[in-house]
């Protein structure tokens, strides 16, 4: 949304994007903190060590974007420089590229560190996409690769 609104393709204030980043933010910490109540919960004695591990990565990644988000909200705000919130994308990605990697080492699986390897190189590619339109299609193809791919291909091992 926040490239259509950039580019003037919908017609929605440039100010909108603020809330809708705002707005973003909320739901991804309502979701990850729901997530990991129900993962600190869990008794089921099938779910080992590895699984637990695997949880704990993606919580602890999820907890510091959460946290680096405030934080660069806060320092962007005192220093009245809203181009500081660009540093958020570039954050969430070296956070999902780690806990890919850490998930990777521990089921042995080679996709999971090309996931990895993918989050980290779009972290440069958005560095490189800065402040542009292309930004914000850089972060939408790193998310359906970093995210929605590996989650549709957990899900469907799953069912297995």
């Amino acid at each position: 949304m926040q490239w259509g609104i950039q580019t003037g393709r919908l017609p929605l204030a440039p100010g909108a994007t603020g809330n809708l980043w705002i707005g973003a933010s909320l739901l991804f910490a309502v979701v990850w903190i729901v997530l990991f109540v129900q993962l600190r919960k869990g008794t089921d004695t099938a779910v080992g060590a590895a699984q637990y591990a695997f949880g704990a990565a993606w919580i602890g990644s999820a907890i510091g974007i959460v946290v680096m988000l405030a934080a660069v909200a806060i320092a962007s705000s005192r220093l009245h420089d809203p181009s500081l919130m660009n540093v958020s994308a570039f954050t969430a990605f070296a956070f999902y590229g780690a806990a890919w990697a850490v998930c990777g080492a521990l089921a042995r699986r080679t996709w999971m560190f090309a996931a990895s390897a993918a989050a980290f190189v779009i972290t440069l590619l958005l560095a490189l996409a800065s402040g542009t339109a292309e930004q914000l299609l850089v972060l939408g193809a790193g998310l359906l690769a970093t995210l929605f791919v590996p989650g549709v291909k957990l899900m469907l091992q799953a069912s297995r």
